[in-house]
Formats: C-alpha cells, sequence, structure tokens
C-alpha cells in the first residue's frame, strides 16, 4: 500500500514577503498536484496537509516552523490511520493527538532556533538559499516590469507537461483526463482525507 502526503506552501508556514513567498508557494503547488496525480493513479493512500489549516494552527509546527511538532507528527499519523480504516487496513486504535511531551516555553523554542536553527540556515546557505533568492529576483523583476503573469505560464506549462508525463499511456493517447490548467486545478482534500 502506498502513502502519500502533499505538504503546505512553506512561504505561508514561514510567513515569509511575497518575493520570497510566491516562488515557493508555486513550485509547491506543482508538486502537490504531481502528487495528488500519482495517488489517484496507484490508488494510494493520500492525506492532504496543503490546507489552511495546516498552515495556521502553530501548535503542528516546531518552533523553527520548517519540522511538524509532536503534535504534527500525531495528527499525521492519526490521518493515515482514519485513511486506512476507511480502506479496513488500521490495526489497533487510532493515535492520540495529545502530545506526551510539555510543550517547550518560550526560552526553550527561542535555544532551539538558534542552535537548530542557525546549523539548518549554514546547511541551506549553500544550496537552498542562493536559489531561493535568484527565484525572488525574478519575481521583483517581473514584478517591477509587469509581466509576473510570464513566471505562473511557465509554472503551468511545466505542471501540464509533469502531469502527462504521470498519467498512463491509455489515458494519454485516448485524451482522457486532460491536465490541470495550473496549480491551484489540483484537486482539494481535506487534512482529514
Amino acid at each position: 500500500m502506498l502513502l502519500t502526503v502533499c505538504l503546505p506552501d512553506p512561504g505561508a508556514v514561514l510567513g515569509l514577503p511575497a518575493p520570497l513567498g510566491r516562488p515557493l508557494a508555486r513550485r509547491q503547488a506543482a508538486v502537490n498536484a504531481v502528487v495528488h496525480a500519482l495517488s489517484e493513479r496507484y490508488d494510494a493512500v493520500h492525506l492532504h496537509m496543503g490546507d489552511r489549516a495546516w498552515v495556521e494552527d502553530r501548535s503542528l509546527w516546531s518552533p523553527d516552523r520548517l519540522h511538524p511538532a509532536e503534535r504534527g507528527h500525531r495528527t499525521v499519523a492519526a490521518g493515515f490511520h482514519r485513511l486506512l480504516a476507511a480502506r479496513g487496513l488500521a490495526l489497533g486504535a487510532a493515535p492520540g493527538l495529545d502530545p506526551r511531551q510539555p510543550l517547550p516555553g518560550r526560552l526553550d523554542s527561542w535555544l532551539r532556533l538558534v542552535t537548530a536553527g542557525s546549523g539548518w540556515l549554514a546547511r541551506r546557505s549553500t544550496d537552498l538559499l542562493p536559489q531561493l533568492l535568484c527565484l525572488a529576483g525574478a519575481e521583483l523583476r517581473h514584478g517591477a516590469c509587469g509581466t509576473g503573469a510570464r513566471l505562473d505560464r511557465r509554472a503551468e506549462e511545466a505542471l501540464r507537461r509533469a502531469l502527462a508525463a504521470v498519467q498512463p499511456a491509455d489515458a494519454r493517447t485516448a485524451g482522457a483526463r486532460a491536465a490541470p490548467s495550473g496549480p491551484s486545478a489540483a484537486p482539494r482534500v481535506s487534512m482529514e482525507g
């Protein structure tokens, strides 16, 4: 049994400014659309965590907002348990949502950000950060020139090609299940299933 999951927009989770957040949102939406298509193709047990509830509920996230907190992990486990139970595949009782560990205080959270967060930032400064700054530069440049729609069209075309590649061969030749027109056309399922 294949388990798949869609993730929330990292720019929204982190509260990034638009030039940094828009390219991340575009890319995450495209990844989620492909995951939805693959999930459908292979009849996967799919949990959608890309909705606003995941972004807005801070109790689901660790202090760095990059990883789920214990409650977030428990929510994922409970979501998959519920989906597996609906297929008659769940074993045992559903996991509880309440954390077993006490929530960290402000000082502990701040110390975690300073220690682990600075290490993560140092590691990502050689791969993720330069690429993100290039994407933000393109957002700003296209925004200033009034050509921001080009970035959306390029992303939509790349998504169409990716979705066409994951469709079964008979669907491509028969013209069935045309690719959606953009990331927003991906099937929407709440984090409950």
